[in-house]
């Protein structure tokens, strides 16, 4: 790992604590490893916090960006945080034919390769809750197939990867994953790309605050999710029955210059609010998903700042839109290039994947084979654990 930094920029510096302090962060962050555990603010005593510490908590991100062209697909990139502090990273890059929504066996590699990232990095355990952050603009039911595809690999990486008896509740499961079977799933929309803004009342002040929370003009009231059939064995809060709302728009950061645009996030599922994740376990109410939201913003490793979106969102869009511009280049290498792995499509019962050609015929299983880049993956050819990849995205 490297890092860069100009001595002009520096002796401009009205402050040049605040300057060094940015280059510690970043290289705190690139060197980060199980062993070295960096954060960007000390998170000891914070309460939200504390919900994702209790228990074994996957926080997942999913982002996407259109590469350039009009018949071009979209690079999907998932992004899972490892370790307490919530800023070192591990990615998962694919390749789909349409953009919008993740495509279902797309949604199901992104979510198996980070799963194998998270259970190797904390010695083989597996998470006993789901928290996803989803970037874009989805409609109420729009993403039941995503969460499809997200139990129906963890089911398939605990039952079948690891040999756990089969779902107690299999009559209804048939393979696919349930609650019976599978962690409960806190499914969030970051939604940036809108018209909303928030003021301040006083004429004095051109910002809101970092940390403000608008709750009451956006939400939309969901209703309490009933207990499924015969789950027998499933743990759930006595919680308050009736309706519930968790959308919020969210500012994080501070703004300097003209109008602080805030994040919408739009909460389409919330099981971990009626069924316990494991023993020690709270419910992740609209309080508690807020609060997390917002100290989450604040580890991110490009700067001692809190970020507009969680970073979890931000640095998996980040590397998406880098990806893009290596679009071209791996699906049509320069066959002069011998190093270079290219991404072959196949098109199996209608359904169109992205394999690297190196991978063709390999016994490595499809979520592997369909990483844009090997080192992304989380075995390497011989079946072993591979160190997560760093990106260099907090540069």
């Amino acid at each position: 790992q490297s890092q860069m930094w100009v001595k002009t920029k520096f002796e401009k510096q009205n402050r040049p604590e605040q300057f060094c302090s940015n280059i510690a962060l970043k290289l705190n962050t690139k060197l980060s490893n199980k062993v070295n555990k960096a954060q960007a603010w000390r998170l000891e005593g914070v309460e939200s916090v504390k919900w994702l510490r209790e228990v074994p908590t996957m926080v997942m991100g999913l982002n996407q960006a259109k590469a350039p062209g009009r018949d071009q697909g979209t690079v999907v990139v998932g992004a899972v945080c490892l370790g307490s502090s919530f800023m070192r990273l591990a990615y998962s890059v694919v390749i789909q034919k349409s953009a919008g929504l993740i495509e279902e066996d797309k949604a199901y590699a992104i979510t198996k390769s980070l799963l194998k990232h998270f259970f190797q990095d904390t010695d083989y355990t597996l998470p006993q809750r789901l928290l996803v952050y989803r970037s874009g603009i989805l409609e109420a039911d729009s993403h039941n197939l995503e969460v499809m595809a997200i139990r129906r690999a963890f089911h398939d990486f605990k039952h079948r990867d690891l040999g756990y008896e089969e779902c107690r509740n299999a009559r209804r499961c048939q393979g696919q994953g349930c609650i019976c079977c599978t962690p409960p799933i806190t499914f969030v929309v970051g939604v940036s790309h809108h018209n909303i803004r928030v003021v301040p009342t006083s004429i004095r002040e051109r910002n809101v605050h970092s940390g403000t929370c608008v709750e009451s003009p956006i939400q939309e009231p969901v209703e309490p999710i009933p207990p499924p059939e015969d789950s027998a064995g499933v743990q759930t809060f006595d919680a308050p029955g009736g309706v519930s709302c968790f959308d919020f728009l969210l500012t994080a950061h501070q703004g300097i210059k003209g109008t602080s645009k805030t994040v919408l996030y739009k909460t389409l599922l919330n099981e971990n609010v009626i069924f316990r994740g494991g023993e020690g376990s709270t419910p992740l109410t609209a309080e508690t998903l807020k609060l997390v939201t917002y100290h989450m913003s604040f580890q991110y490793g490009t700067a001692t700042k809190a970020v507009r979106l969680v970073p979890v969102l931000c640095y998996s869009g980040r590397l998406a839109s880098n990806m893009t511009g290596y679009y071209n280049y791996i699906l049509h290498p320069d066959a002069n290039d011998i190093a270079a792995e290219s991404m072959v499509r196949q098109e199996t019962d209608g359904v169109v994947s992205f394999v690297r050609s190196s991978e063709i015929g390999s016994e490595l299983p499809t979520d592997l084979k369909t990483e844009v880049l090997a080192a992304f993956s989380p075995c390497d050819r011989s079946g072993l654990p591979r160190v997560p990849f760093h990106s260099h995205l907090a540069a």
